[in-house]
């Protein structure tokens, strides 16, 4: 009888065993698989939706940005057009006409540092300005070719003959 008693004990202990281990993947490892599975969901589309928001916000931010600058542009384009417009080539091409034109530039704007005076050959026939620049021959620059395709351009910073 007591080997019965024994076997008894060692099947009671391992429906315990196996009881113990039902609740275990039952109560604790299971909800802990599906809690990590909705945290993963929610952290995909969290993600997703924040990438998306930086997204478009950049694109808003970079348009807007866009927008100044060709604002910007079109302003320093009007006043340049708006100095030229009352003045002969024979009275613009006067080294004090040129000054007063850059100084009246400079009062509604500082992004004008200098002002020069082109003929239809790239011939830099007056110059307003920290550098020495009159006389200088532009016609080989790109920046000269297509201003001369069309009256207004706007290229990028051209140092040409300012470079020491």
């Amino acid at each position: 009888m007591q080997e019965s008693e024994v076997n008894k004990k060692t099947s009671v202990g391992e429906h315990y065993t196996r009881i113990r281990r039902t609740i275990l993947v039952r109560v604790l490892l299971l909800p802990f698989i599906i809690l990590l599975i909705i945290c993963g969901t929610l952290v995909y589309y969290l993600a997703t939706n924040i990438y998306d928001h930086v997204r478009t916000e950049l694109v808003i931010v970079t348009e807007d940005h866009r927008r100044l600058i060709e604002q910007f542009f079109s302003e320093r384009t009007r006043d340049l057009q708006f100095i030229t417009a009352g003045v002969s080539l024979s009275e613009i091409t006067d080294a004090k006409k040129v000054e007063a034109c850059l100084m009246h530039l400079r009062l509604k704007s500082e992004a004008f540092s200098d002002l020069g005076v082109f003929d239809n050959n790239g011939n830099h026939l007056a110059y307003a300005g920290p550098y020495d620049l009159a006389g200088k021959n532009y016609a080989d620059a790109e920046w000269f070719k297509a201003v001369r395709e069309k009256a207004i351009y706007i290229s990028d910073v051209f140092l040409g003959f300012r470079q020491t």
